[in-house]
């Protein structure tokens, strides 16, 4: 009898540390990245979210946290700032924490747009995130975005407003604008009494806009920056882009080449196919820290949206509730696609050659998969980021050469120093290096490559 009841104790004492064991292998999904995607595979479902109504500023700072508290491995939750009324700005950082620090990735910026058309895309934008969270284990390229970039997400610039939205929707009123507008209270192309209705203003008059620039200043890794609006109709055609610099152009076609996958309710365009816009989020990122600058828009049903909805509030915002899942599905596959667009760095060995005495010649490739440049030339005429170079140790370094993938011969590029400047690559290029160091023979050698927007890249050799 007392075997029995020890047996059941420890039974019992069992249990809760198999269960957190499980859980535990459960929330480090690195190990376990599928080989290909299959949405019929058990979601990681840790937590479920009601789609089917719009959330309040405290409903969605608690759907947020509970996020984050749920997968700890993969989110984190954190405010930016406070709004003019003090609401807290929040921002959501998705990444698996293993590796490479999460600031340091590769990193996109996912955005309710500033404007009006912005404040119904909150949801679109929590959906993404809760998608992205139970997908990681079953989906190739929610595990590559997890392990290898940094997805940032600000559901909600304007609390406050949005709140007046919310609120005057269930009054059946319209509701009262803010006195700036904040898409047009940005340091780019500002021109007095930009984005006014009743005062006068400068740039960054606003606190929401003043936090999400110095949010921006502490992430130079952030490449690219998506805005996400709702609109009722999808946007009129475009023009093919056949002028620019070679930056707009890189844009341009890196979003020409992800738009060949068709969505009904989402529409990708740069900043350049918008048009100019004076004091605007997009244009202060492209003038003023040189990451690419995208608009997304999800497009509803006019006729779906009551009609008292439509007088009231618009009929170019607030999809019906019914619309948030399906709008969401494409607002996350456009997501994805720019994610996987970020350009991104490998460094890979093609021979080791010894010459005479302790020298050995290295010849390595350099190569950015991504869709999108390494980085824009405006990125590097205003200071956001530095150039790439590449750090030798465990040996001297006695020359440095590099090769265009266009060129036929290599130049010298840097020599007598333990790290070499290179240069941006363009979308999907390559460049070839070779190395002269100076090292004992079965000497370990380490090659690190470090980029500012790209991510960084390794290469370990023996001197044999």
């Amino acid at each position: 009898m007392r075997k029995a009841l020890r047996l059941a104790c420890l039974g019992l004492t069992l249990v809760p540390l198999l269960a957190a064991s499980a859980r535990s292998q459960d929330q480090n999904p690195v190990d376990k990245e599928p080989a290909a995607r299959d949405l019929t595979a058990v979601p990681v479902q840790r937590i479920a979210l009601d789609f089917r109504h719009y959330y309040t500023q405290a409903q969605l700072a608690q759907a947020l946290t509970d996020l984050a508290t749920a997968y700890p491995e993969a989110l984190r939750v954190e405010s930016l700032g406070k709004s003019r009324q003090g609401s807290d700005i929040l921002v959501a950082t998705l990444g698996w924490t293993g590796g490479l620090d999460l600031a340091s990735r590769p990193a996109l910026l996912l955005i309710s747009s500033p404007g009006e058309s912005g404040r119904a895309s909150a949801e679109l934008a929590l959906f993404c995130l809760h998608e992205l969270l139970r997908d990681q284990s079953r989906d190739p390229a929610v595990a590559r975005l997890l392990k290898e970039r940094t997805l940032y997400v600000i559901a909600c610039l304007d609390p406050d407003q949005r709140g007046l939205d919310l609120e005057a929707r269930q009054k059946g009123t319209a509701s009262q604008a803010r006195a700036v507008d904040l898409d047009h209270d940005f340091p780019a192309l500002w021109e007095e009494g930009l984005g006014l209705t009743d005062q006068s203003a400068y740039p960054l008059f606003e606190p929401e806009s003043r936090a999400l620039c110095e949010f921006l200043l502490t992430r130079p890794a952030i490449a690219a920056v998506a805005c996400l609006s709702v609109l009722a109709a999808p946007a009129s055609p475009r023009e093919p882009a056949l002028e620019g610099t070679p930056d707009q152009l890189a844009q341009n076609e890196a979003a020409a080449s992800l738009r060949s996958r068709v969505l009904a309710h989402c529409d990708l365009r740069t900043l350049f196919e918008q048009g100019r816009r004076p004091g605007s989020l997009l244009e202060y990122v492209w003038r003023e820290r040189g990451a690419f600058a995208f608009e997304l828009t999800a497009a509803h049903g006019q006729d779906r949206t009551p009609a008292l909805e439509r007088a009231a509030f618009g009929e170019d915002h607030w999809p019906s509730v019914n619309d948030i899942e399906v709008l969401g599905r494409d607002v996350l596959r456009r997501t994805l696609d720019l994610a996987e667009s970020l350009p991104q760095v490998t460094l890979t060995l093609h021979a080791l050659t010894r010459l005479k005495g302790d020298q050995w010649q290295v010849d390595l490739k350099f190569t950015n998969s991504g869709v999108l440049p390494t980085a824009s030339s405006v990125a590097h005429l205003v200071g956001a980021v530095s150039w790439p170079r590449l750090e030798i140790a465990g040996a001297e370094l006695v020359a440095a050469a590099v090769k265009h993938h266009s060129a036929t011969s290599f130049s010298v590029e840097h020599a007598g120093a333990r790290v070499v400047a290179l240069p941006e690559l363009g979308q999907r290029s390559q460049v070839d290096l070779r190395l002269v160091v100076a090292g004992a023979s079965r000497s370990g050698v380490v090659l690190t490559l470090t980029t500012a927007r790209a991510g960084r890249a390794e290469v370990k050799l023996i001197l044999e």
